[in-house]
């Protein structure tokens, strides 16, 4: 099921694959819903949405690719995912790390802004971001840096180096703690509204070549949003819960939670050996 979504390469087209965006975002929730099913977590992977998997981490942001009245979901499901699957405990990352893969695709969430770099227009699906202000390093020899930290690290970071480029991001009108945030609009350097939830790197760039910081402003609600629609325009709700797992998945799924809670008994149920030094 992971595979079944994994086209980096062209995320319109596997849209375009489904009978109706509206059968492609159902599906799409069936698989979120398949994975918020399973009880494990970290300790033992699914076949449906699971974060440790490298085929799984696009799969959050294709409702965004289904279009602008689909975009909510793409911001529900990055943000539980990211509550669900990472925390600051020994076992506080799914899967291993890849090489940074994991830890990735928590950085680019709390960002807001995830690249889909297979695209030919050098695409970034947004997402509602983590911190009300980050700042994001875009020179090559300029690395990440949170701007609490700025005096303290001298150099490019200091304030007192200007040819440094630098990517700021601000969320605004936050909810209060614990409730979901959903993006309402966002601004590009101040003054380009984007109107969808993907955005370009030409509009991300300031037109006029300076070395200026580019800035994207997030403006935050606490109720899901047609992306850069009216206040009239409806958000499209696809069916949760058990309705939407067809009979058939639903059967797979319930054998293969039994099967895999045996596992998990007999594998706690193993002593380990004891150590024994040789001569």
């Amino acid at each position: 099921a992971q595979y079944r979504f994994y086209v980096p390469h062209d995320p319109r087209g596997l849209v375009s694959l489904f009978p109706s965006p509206d059968d492609f975002v159902n599906t799409l929730q069936q698989f979120f819903q398949i994975g918020t099913e399973w009880p494990f977590d970290n300790t033992l992977p699914n076949w449906a949405f699971w974060a440790g998997n490298e085929p799984s981490l696009l799969a959050p942001y294709l409702f965004n690719y289904a279009g602008p009245q689909y975009a909510h979901l793409t911001q529900y499901w990055v943000q539980k995912s990211l509550e669900r699957y990472y925390n600051d405990k020994p076992g506080g990352i799914p899967g291993n790390d890849d090489y940074g893969t994991m830890s990735a695709f928590l950085y680019f969430g709390y960002c807001g802004v995830y690249p889909v770099a297979s695209t030919a227009n050098a695409e970034y699906a947004l997402t509602t971001p983590y911190f009300d202000e980050f700042h994001m390093s875009i020179d090559d020899e300029v690395d990440l840096y949170f701007s609490p930290w700025r005096g303290q690290l001298g150099g490019s970071f200091a304030g007192n180096d200007t040819s440094a480029k630098f990517l700021i991001i601000k969320a605004h009108n936050r909810p209060a703690n614990g409730t979901m945030a959903y993006i309402q609009r966002v601004v590009v350097n101040g003054v380009t509204e984007v109107q969808g939830p993907i955005l370009t790197q030409r509009q991300l760039m300031r037109a006029d070549g300076s070395r200026a910081p580019s800035t994207i402003d997030f403006y935050l609600t606490d109720k899901p949003t047609v992306f850069g629609g009216g206040p009239d325009d409806v958000v499209y709700q696809p069916p949760r819960g058990e309705g939407l797992i067809d009979p058939l998945l639903r059967a797979t799924l319930d054998r293969t939670l039994a099967d895999s809670h045996i596992a998990v008994k007999n594998l706690k149920s193993l002593k380990r050996p004891p150590m024994t030094r040789s001569n």
